[in-house]
Protein backbone atom coordinates (compact mmCIF):
# COMPACT_ATOMS: atom_id res chain seq x y z
CA UNK A 1 0.00 0.00 0.00
CA UNK A 2 1.16 3.40 -1.09
CA UNK A 3 -0.04 6.33 0.52
CA UNK A 4 0.30 9.66 -1.70
CA UNK A 5 -0.07 13.26 0.39
CA UNK A 6 -1.97 16.10 -1.56
CA UNK A 7 0.07 18.89 -2.75
CA UNK A 8 -0.47 22.46 -1.68
CA UNK A 9 -3.20 23.25 1.53
CA UNK A 10 -3.19 21.83 4.82
CA UNK A 11 0.62 23.72 5.94
CA UNK A 12 2.65 21.25 3.68
CA UNK A 13 6.06 22.87 1.95
CA UNK A 14 9.35 21.72 0.86
CA UNK A 15 11.53 24.87 0.93
CA UNK A 16 15.59 25.37 1.60
CA UNK A 17 18.52 27.27 0.68
CA UNK A 18 21.13 26.15 -2.35
CA UNK A 19 24.30 28.02 -1.76
CA UNK A 20 22.63 30.88 0.07
CA UNK A 21 19.07 31.08 -2.21
CA UNK A 22 16.20 30.40 -0.48
CA UNK A 23 13.70 28.52 -3.14
CA UNK A 24 10.49 27.45 -2.06
CA UNK A 25 9.38 23.38 -4.16
CA UNK A 26 5.93 23.75 -3.44
CA UNK A 27 4.17 23.16 -6.91
CA UNK A 28 3.13 19.33 -7.89
CA UNK A 29 4.25 18.99 -4.19
CA UNK A 30 3.59 15.09 -3.35
CA UNK A 31 4.59 13.35 -0.65
CA UNK A 32 4.69 9.09 -0.23
CA UNK A 33 4.69 6.18 2.29
CA UNK A 34 5.53 3.08 1.25
CA UNK A 35 5.53 0.32 3.49
CA UNK A 36 8.07 -2.77 1.98
CA UNK A 37 6.00 -5.04 -0.68
CA UNK A 38 8.27 -7.93 0.98
CA UNK A 39 11.14 -9.11 2.65
CA UNK A 40 14.88 -7.20 2.29
CA UNK A 41 12.72 -4.08 1.10
CA UNK A 42 13.17 -0.78 3.35
CA UNK A 43 10.06 1.49 4.33
CA UNK A 44 10.45 4.86 2.78
CA UNK A 45 9.61 8.44 2.45
CA UNK A 46 9.63 10.39 -0.23
CA UNK A 47 8.91 14.47 -0.39
CA UNK A 48 9.32 16.19 -3.71
CA UNK A 49 8.36 19.37 -5.55
CA UNK A 50 9.07 21.82 -8.39
CA UNK A 51 10.55 25.08 -7.96
CA UNK A 52 7.02 27.14 -6.95
CA UNK A 53 9.36 30.91 -7.18
CA UNK A 54 9.77 30.57 -11.05
CA UNK A 55 6.58 30.13 -13.50
CA UNK A 56 7.42 26.93 -16.03
CA UNK A 57 10.28 26.01 -13.91
CA UNK A 58 11.36 22.57 -14.02
CA UNK A 59 13.81 22.59 -11.17
CA UNK A 60 12.70 19.83 -8.97
CA UNK A 61 13.57 19.26 -5.67
CA UNK A 62 13.43 15.51 -3.63
CA UNK A 63 13.79 14.45 0.00
CA UNK A 64 14.28 10.48 0.88
CA UNK A 65 14.52 8.30 3.69
CA UNK A 66 14.39 4.81 4.23
CA UNK A 67 14.67 2.45 7.27
CA UNK A 68 14.29 -1.39 7.99
CA UNK A 69 11.08 -1.21 10.07
CA UNK A 70 9.06 1.87 10.37
CA UNK A 71 10.41 5.54 9.58
CA UNK A 72 11.09 7.07 13.18
CA UNK A 73 11.84 10.25 14.24
CA UNK A 74 15.87 11.11 14.15
CA UNK A 75 18.90 11.48 12.14
CA UNK A 76 19.22 9.92 8.70
CA UNK A 77 22.76 10.40 6.86
CA UNK A 78 23.46 10.28 3.41
CA UNK A 79 22.81 6.82 1.29
CA UNK A 80 26.62 5.99 -0.26
CA UNK A 81 27.64 3.05 -1.99
CA UNK A 82 28.36 0.96 1.22
CA UNK A 83 24.52 1.78 2.58
CA UNK A 84 23.08 -1.28 2.76
CA UNK A 85 19.79 -1.57 1.23
CA UNK A 86 17.92 -1.78 3.66
CA UNK A 87 19.87 0.50 6.48
CA UNK A 88 18.42 3.51 7.78
CA UNK A 89 19.54 6.34 5.14
CA UNK A 90 18.70 9.52 3.35
CA UNK A 91 19.22 11.37 0.21
CA UNK A 92 18.66 14.75 -0.72
CA UNK A 93 18.09 15.71 -4.53
CA UNK A 94 18.43 18.64 -7.07
CA UNK A 95 17.15 18.07 -10.56
CA UNK A 96 18.13 21.40 -12.03
CA UNK A 97 16.76 20.54 -15.30
CA UNK A 98 14.11 18.20 -14.43
CA UNK A 99 13.40 14.75 -13.52
CA UNK A 100 15.31 12.07 -14.38
CA UNK A 101 17.81 13.73 -16.12
CA UNK A 102 21.08 14.55 -14.25
CA UNK A 103 21.01 15.75 -10.58
CA UNK A 104 23.32 17.02 -7.85
CA UNK A 105 23.14 14.58 -5.12
CA UNK A 106 24.05 13.85 -1.57
CA UNK A 107 27.14 12.18 -1.99
CA UNK A 108 27.72 8.29 -2.78
CA UNK A 109 31.07 7.67 -1.82
CA UNK A 110 31.26 10.25 1.47
CA UNK A 111 29.40 9.26 4.53
CA UNK A 112 27.92 11.87 6.62
CA UNK A 113 28.04 14.57 4.94
CA UNK A 114 24.21 15.10 4.41
CA UNK A 115 21.47 14.22 6.50
CA UNK A 116 17.61 14.46 7.23
CA UNK A 117 16.24 14.52 10.82
CA UNK A 118 12.88 13.61 11.22
CA UNK A 119 11.02 15.55 13.60
CA UNK A 120 7.57 13.50 13.15
CA UNK A 121 6.43 10.82 11.57
CA UNK A 122 3.58 8.36 11.09
CA UNK A 123 1.55 6.80 8.62
CA UNK A 124 -0.28 9.72 7.61
CA UNK A 125 2.08 12.64 7.78
CA UNK A 126 6.17 13.64 8.45
CA UNK A 127 7.89 16.89 8.62
CA UNK A 128 11.70 17.00 8.87
CA UNK A 129 14.90 19.34 8.03
CA UNK A 130 17.64 18.73 6.27
CA UNK A 131 21.13 19.92 4.98
CA UNK A 132 24.27 19.08 3.42
CA UNK A 133 26.33 18.71 0.56
CA UNK A 134 24.99 17.72 -2.59
CA UNK A 135 27.03 16.84 -5.84
CA UNK A 136 27.09 16.95 -9.44
CA UNK A 137 27.10 14.24 -11.90
CA UNK A 138 24.64 12.27 -9.94
CA UNK A 139 25.94 12.60 -6.53
CA UNK A 140 29.57 11.39 -8.13
CA UNK A 141 30.99 14.75 -9.13
CA UNK A 142 33.19 16.50 -7.40
CA UNK A 143 32.05 20.08 -7.79
CA UNK A 144 29.19 20.51 -4.70
CA UNK A 145 26.38 22.57 -3.64
CA UNK A 146 25.56 23.83 0.09
CA UNK A 147 22.13 23.01 1.27
CA UNK A 148 20.88 24.59 4.45
CA UNK A 149 17.95 25.40 6.44
CA UNK A 150 15.71 22.79 4.80
CA UNK A 151 12.49 21.90 5.76
CA UNK A 152 9.37 20.23 5.17
CA UNK A 153 6.33 19.10 6.28
CA UNK A 154 3.92 16.46 4.15
CA UNK A 155 0.21 14.75 4.92
CA UNK A 156 0.21 11.34 3.14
Amino acid sequence: VIVVAGGGGSGNFLRCKIDGVLTNFNTSLVGFYVPPPGAGIPYSITVKGINSGTPGSVEEFWVVISNPTAPTTGVYNNRTFSTGVTDRASQITFYPTGFPNLYWGSSAFNANTASVTINTVNTTSASGIFSGLIHDNNGGGSTTKLVTEGEFQITF
